[in-house]
């Protein structure tokens, strides 16, 4: 990972990881709904989705429990496991992407708020390694559910057409 980048922003993140951390418990203090909360939780999370698409483990790690689960859902396919367990499977969770492909991002189409559960909806776009092959993929989603201290206790990816719908059910959570 290249530092040069990160904005500034993400430089200071990287170099104070508890930052992030007590940024976010911050931010969920905020009571649910208010406008406040909504930009902070979807700049938040953008700012979380452009550090997956540069695989920046110094800024995405710090943000898991130490004891978290991630579990992706569409992906054993191309060689993903179905689940990574803890911090250290979160590291081998990017690498294994990293290897499946040379360049791949996430765009954010919404983003619900449910306290402690997020749902969000967006499309995946990467370029396989090997094959050179675009996948893209609309509608796919991701639930993060986080723990007491704020920190992301699990996270589910339902990578595939229409995964979107799979993750507002598993997140409980209703469109307005």
């Amino acid at each position: 990972m290249s530092s040069e980048s990160r904005d500034l922003l993400d430089r200071v993140l990287a170099k104070a990881p508890s930052l992030s951390a007590r940024a976010v418990a911050l931010v969920n203090r905020v009571p649910p709904g208010s406008p406040i909360r909504r930009r902070l939780i979807n700049l938040s999370i953008k700012r979380g989705f452009d550090a997956m698409a540069r695989s920046d483990l110094d800024l995405i790690l710090p943000l898991f429990e130490p004891d978290a689960e991630a579990w992706m859902r569409g992906m054993a396919a191309v060689g993903v496991d179905d689940c990574y367990r803890g911090r250290e499977g979160v590291r081998r969770l990017y690498a294994d992407v990293d290897e499946v492909f040379s360049e791949w991002k996430w765009t954010i189409r919404e983003v619900m708020d449910g306290g402690r559960v997020y749902a969000i909806r967006a499309d995946f776009d990467g370029v396989g390694r090997g094959s050179g092959l675009r996948t893209t993929l609309t509608d796919a989603g991701t639930v993060i559910w986080s723990s007491p201290s704020s920190l992301i206790a699990r996270q589910d990816w339902f990578v595939e057409q229409g995964g979107w719908k799979k993750a507002l059910a598993a997140s409980g959570l209703t469109p307005v």
